[in-house]
This record gives structure tokens, sequence and C-alpha cells, in this order.
């Protein structure tokens, strides 16, 4: 069909013409007229950038919308802004190194508050044992 055909199909309808009628007047089928105007009707794609490197991010058809253009800037992303995780059921433990009260979830065993308690910890556990 032609584009100048396509415009005043259009036209004619935003003008309030039946699809009917429009077909009767242009010498079209009935199915092109509303094939067309179902077309022009979609919702224009909306172009989503990366929301770290601010790169175009391909949107993939039939699946959910992607923000992120890899995983790398995804990870990138989600580490400067912890604060917006949601996590169920947290839990409060306690570090036996330090005392310090720090928050934990279900999937994750954790005992020690950071890296610097746990190394303390196994170094406790080393001098123990060649002590004995």
């Amino acid at each position: 069909m032609d584009t100048k055909i396509k415009e005043q199909l259009l036209k004619m309808k935003e003008q309030g013409f039946s699809y009917r009628r429009i077909s009767f007047l242009l010498n079209i089928p009935l199915s092109n007229v509303k094939s067309t105007v179902l077309r022009a009707r979609k919702a224009p794609v909306k172009k989503i950038y990366c929301k770290t490197c601010g790169k175009y991010v391909k949107q993939p058809k039939g699946k959910k919308e992607k923000n992120f253009c890899s995983d790398k800037c995804r990870t990138k992303w989600w580490n400067a802004h912890k604060e917006l995780i949601k996590h169920l059921n947290p839990i409060y433990k306690k570090c036996p190194i330090c005392g310090k009260v720090f928050v934990t979830y279900n999937s994750q065993n954790r005992i020690y508050c950071c890296r610097e308690c746990y190394r303390r910890a196994k170094w406790v556990k080393q001098t123990n044992i060649f002590t004995d």
C-alpha cells in the first residue's frame, strides 16, 4: 500500500470515518484498512538506555524489559545502590569477634560481620592449634 494512501486512511480514521466507509472511498479491502489502523495505533517502542553507562539497550521481543546493557553494568549499578535491594526476612546476628550486630539473610550463612573479622577468627584458631 502506498504511503500517501496510508496517511489519507489514518486521517480519515481520525476524523471519525468507519472502517467500511474508508474501505469503500479508497477502494481498499476492509482487512487492509483495519490492519493498517491497528499497526499505526501500537505504542511506539520506547528507547531504554543503560543505567550505568548510558548505552542504548536493545530489547528482546516477548521478554522482560532490560535496563542494563551487560551483566557487568548491572552488577556495578546494584553494588552502588545497595539500599534499593528488597530482601525478605532479615536476620540480625552478632559477630563473635568484634561484637558488632549485622544484618544477614536466609540464603547467606554468614558468621562474621566482615572479612577482617573472618581473618582474625582464622588466625585465632591457628594460634590455638599451635599452642596446644
